[in-house]
């Protein structure tokens, strides 16, 4: 069985997505049996992508039916990546963690079907000032959705207070985005279709 993995290269403290799979599966990784199963013998095939927040959008995986592409976005020192994912016509395009401070994910996800996007903070002071470095406001999500031109939002990865001040969020995302606007939850199901 061969998995494809695909993540951003180290940084810093940050190991390698090659790295990673090397200390978790590797053989003297903390799961070096997976590999080494009869049954099911694992192959792990790897692919690092640049972290440069000047690198284009990258292709993942690309054949007849499915396409896979990413780009660097901004999370403090951490290496970050968002992905787009096309598949019958549809395109989904999640953020990850993102300060937003540059157009990466506006890039990535122009004229997608849905834009998921990291909604851990509330617009400032809402939040710990540390917190601005690594996620980005409401305010400036609904502005990358419109200029993205997406006509659906998904709020995700919801902290507490988020979620305690869910009309404030909401409000202020639709302040710059007029498309449909949710937030997520537990088990949810989305069907993509253009509106």
């Amino acid at each position: 069985m061969v998995f494809r993995i695909a993540g951003p290269a180290g940084a810093g403290l940050y190991p390698s997505t090659t790295d990673f799979v090397e200390r978790l599966f590797g053989s003297q990784g903390a799961f070096a049996l997976v590999p080494t199963f009869t049954q099911n013998a694992s192959r792990f095939d790897v692919t690092e992508l640049p972290t440069s927040m000047s690198s284009d959008a990258r292709p993942v995986v690309q054949d007849d039916v499915l396409r896979v592409s990413a780009i660097s976005v901004d999370h403090g020192d951490v290496p970050a990546l968002a992905y787009r994912v096309e598949h019958g016509g549809h395109s989904l395009v999640v953020s990850g963690d993102l300060a937003s401070r540059n157009d990466n994910l506006v890039k990535l996800a122009a004229g997608a079907d849905l834009l998921v996007y990291d909604t851990a903070v509330l617009d400032p002071p809402g939040s710990s000032e540390a917190l601005y470095e690594l996620h980005t406001t409401p305010q400036r999500i609904g502005e990358v959705a419109a200029l993205a031109q997406v006509p659906s939002l998904l709020l995700s990865h919801l902290t507490g207070r988020v979620q305690d001040h869910s009309s404030e969020v909401m409000h202020s995302v639709q302040a710059g985005f007029k498309g449909e606007t949710r937030f997520a939850h537990d088990c949810m199901t989305i069907e993509l279709e253009r509106q």
